[in-house]
């Protein structure tokens, strides 16, 4: 295990020749193959796959027949984790090649690797590690060699903190490689950018991948109309900041003359209340508040709320409908639900119907 966390392939070599078991394992249950994943001298790892073999003696949390490339330490993680959490592609590529199953996931939590949640995949230690290079190695593999087997896309698993890949990328702000890890991208467009697909042949573009695509386009056009929305809702709040204080002096009515004070006084509460209910109504559609309870102004932008606030923050008022359910909801909760829900289709929050176009 030393000399292949080293690197040291004559070592390894001689080694194996002496009888030197590959399957044998530490106390946290890591083999030799990890050690060499990690040292990024493929060398090390072709001499060690070879003596080793397909099946062997294998331990918890590994179930029978487990392949060697794919054996588990105590903590979960693979030689392919290893591989590219030591940021060493010429192994990793290695280990892809020989068939290593790229999205078996961690059992507990790593302290080691920077606090690693139980659940991360070899995509989520790219994506932390906002290594684009190292992802594309593990997409292509899936896509060429697990996808056709029916395994789920590696972009759609999440970690014990409810965390997917392309999040983990948006933590860097390389809003490419979130783009690229986006469970509805599809993964042929995806090789096709990138220019180093080689040959997609495996690349499965069944129904699947159809709805995929679909709701791809789909959500383009939605974050095309929250875009149109978001700058009228601000060129409104800027129309909306404008000093108030000359309107309000106009609406005040006049005072009311000495000798008819005591004759008025019965009734005055009742005309202060209206008075307040007229000040609070804007042009904008807003609820106004009367001494008879909530009125509608406008009732264009009215939510989802009774008190004409947005349903899901409870806050801010609001000036995106969902088409065709016309629920409403404010623009920053439109945009953070767009962002992160990675369906194929954006539903409604509120009766969970598909979303066809969002206006005001």
């Amino acid at each position: 295990m030393m000399a292949a966390e080293s690197g040291c392939s004559d070592s390894v070599r001689l080694l194996l020749r002496q009888g030197a078991d590959p399957w044998a394992i530490d106390k946290l249950g890591s083999t030799a193959l990890h050690y060499g994943a990690g040292s990024g001298e493929a060398a090390v790892l072709h001499l060690l796959l070879e003596a080793a073999g397909e099946a062997g003696p294998v331990h918890s949390p590994n179930p029978p027949l487990t392949r060697y490339v794919d054996v588990r330490n105590e903590v979960g993680h693979t030689a392919v984790h290893y591989a590219v959490q030591a940021g060493a592609q010429q192994t990793l590529a290695v280990l892809l090649s020989v068939g290593a199953n790229p999205s078996l996931v961690s059992l507990l939590d790593c302290m080691v690797w920077d606090n690693l949640p139980k659940g991360s995949s070899p995509l989520h230690v790219a994506a932390r590690k906002n290594d684009p290079a190292l992802a594309m190695h593990l997409l292509k593999a899936y896509a060429e060699q697990w996808q056709h087997r029916g395994m789920p896309d590696p972009r759609e698993f999440a970690d014990r903190n409810h965390q997917l890949p392309y999040q983990l990328a948006l933590r860097h702000s390389n809003t490419d490689l979130a783009d690229r890890l986006r469970p509805s991208t599809p993964l042929a467009s995806l090789f096709a950018a990138d220019g180093a697909a080689g040959d997609l042949s495996a690349v499965q573009l069944g129904p699947g991948s159809l709805v995929r695509l679909a709701g791809a386009v789909l959500r383009s056009k939605l974050q095309a109309d929250l875009d149109v929305l978001r700058r009228v809702a601000q060129s409104r709040a800027g129309l909306q900041e404008a000093p108030s204080d000359q309107t309000e002096a106009n609406d005040k009515p006049p005072a009311a003359p000495a000798t008819e004070h005591a004759a008025q006084h019965s009734g005055a509460a009742g005309h202060a209340s209206d008075a307040a209910g007229l000040a609070l109504c804007s042009s904008g559609g807003c609820t106004a508040v009367a001494h008879g309870g909530v009125a509608d102004c406008g009732g264009s932008e009215l939510g989802s709320s009774e008190g004409g606030l947005c349903g899901v923050c409870m806050d801010a008022a609001p000036a995106v409908q969902l088409v065709p359910c016309s629920h409403q909801l404010c623009v920053q909760c439109c945009c953070s639900m767009l962002d992160s829900d990675t369906r194929s289709v954006f539903v409604c929050p509120f009766c969970r119907s598909a979303v066809a176009a969002l206006a005001q």
